[in-house]
């Protein structure tokens, strides 16, 4: 493997890793809920977007945040990088 680093380095805010959990539960909410109206003939009540079914607070993390390289590793990297 030729990089050892990840190449954007962004990790959530909070403490889970991911939220997969989180979105593959908002698509089966929405999906369930879409395929249950369409069998119902409730037109008017389809759901556009997933977020419409779902809070945001219920998935993992807060957002997404950049980390940055702290003084010394800008120091390496400013002198490696000539």
């Amino acid at each position: 493997m030729s990089r050892s680093r990840k190449k954007y380095p962004i990790t959530t805010i909070a403490s889970c890793k991911s939220q997969k959990k989180g979105k593959t539960l908002a698509s089966r909410r929405f999906r369930r809920t879409a395929n249950h109206r369409l069998a119902t003939q409730a037109y008017d009540d389809l759901p556009q977007k997933s977020i419409e079914l779902t809070e945001s607070w219920d998935l993992g993390g807060d957002g997404k945040q950049w980390l940055r390289p702290t003084g010394e590793q800008r120091d390496d990297q400013r002198r490696f990088a000539k």
